[in-house]
């Protein structure tokens, strides 16, 4: 009798890092520095892999949460991807989210911190990571603040020549003593470098960059994941609860944010403008009244657990400490 061989199906982890947008040969039609940047996400991943047990959990944490959103009611709203390498890496960018039915197609980013206590940040101190890869809520918020405040204060003539320059292929040029500067705020500028578009564009699979949108950064307790992990379906449903609540509020707040530069601005330029009105598009996308009905669900189901209102309370504590020193 022939036996049927028998497919183990794939982790969380595995899933997570076969659905990765692929930095493929079609991004040489992009950039110039495609192989270069190629070579430094290789080093990374080298340097990544070495490190602590602890440094691996976040991996796995990552992998989770997109698992548990991928079957949330949000997931009737919005389309949730990994990331590029690159962009884990180097932008900070863990999972992508898109908005689906709707004319405004605006990306959002996540970054995942479970470390609140910032034991991992002593690892990373003083090495090449440390800038790319901030650990811990408050250092997260932080470096998202800090890309605002970038896009803000760029000089306009020099935002207008740097976008005509982007826009007419610039990065597929060589890099040059005349060029090397443009090359170094183009990648300041990027939430996404190695994009590519979803299945449901016009154009799918098209690779590309995204400048500007929100950048949320969520923050679920250790304990949460573990428990999680280890098949708790209470455990699970509270990551996915916290995540997609967490998200929103960091939209808001950074609307918020943004909204105040706005007032005391005495000028604007294109790439600030750009960032404003995708944040926009994503706050007008939560008041929307299936998701406002969707979130204020979420507060209700879980109002009366302590882990639950323990996390949110950690959350807003460390908001408040951030965006109140601006």
């Amino acid at each position: 009798m022939k036996m049927e061989s028998i497919v183990k199906p794939k982790t969380p982890l595995e899933n997570f890092e076969s659905q990765r947008i692929t930095p493929d040969e079609s991004f040489r039609g992009v950039y110039s520095e495609y192989g270069s940047d190629m070579e430094r996400v290789g080093n990374l991943s080298d340097m990544y892999d070495g490190r602590s047990p602890d440094m691996q959990f976040g991996k796995v944490a990552e992998a989770l949460v997109f698992s548990l959103l991928t079957k949330h009611p949000i997931s009737k709203h919005v389309l949730v991807r990994p990331t590029s390498l690159y962009d884990d890496y180097l932008h900070g960018a863990d999972i992508l989210v898109e908005p689906i039915n709707t004319k405004i197609q605006s990306v959002a980013a996540i970054d995942i911190t479970t470390n609140q206590e910032d034991i991992k940040g002593r690892q990373l101190r003083g090495g090449p990571m440390e800038e790319t890869r901030p650990v811990g809520l408050e250092a997260k918020l932080l470096r998202t603040q800090r890309y605002t405040d970038h896009l803000a204060n760029f000089d306009s003539s020099l935002a207008r020549d740097l976008s005509a320059w982007i826009e007419s292929g610039g990065l597929y040029q060589p890099v040059t003593k005349q060029t090397e500067l443009y090359f170094k705020l183009a990648e300041r500028l990027f939430l996404m470098k190695y994009y590519k578009t979803p299945d449901f564009d016009p154009e799918p699979g098209r690779p590309g960059f995204v400048i500007g949108g929100p950048q949320a950064v969520i923050s679920i307790d250790t304990m949460f994941i573990n428990k999680a992990l280890q098949g708790n379906k209470e455990a699970g449903e509270l990551v996915a609860d916290l995540s997609v609540l967490e998200f929103a509020y960091c939209i808001q707040a950074e609307q918020q944010y943004l909204d105040d530069k706005v007032r005391k601005s005495k000028s604007r330029n294109i790439f600030f403008d750009t960032h404003y009105s995708k944040v926009r598009a994503w706050s007008n996308i939560l008041d929307k009244p299936e998701l406002k009905t969707l979130l204020d669900d979420i507060v209700g189901r879980n109002q009366k657990n302590r882990d639950f209102r323990d996390q949110l309370g950690y959350y807003g504590t460390t908001f408040q400490k951030v965006y109140s020193a601006k």
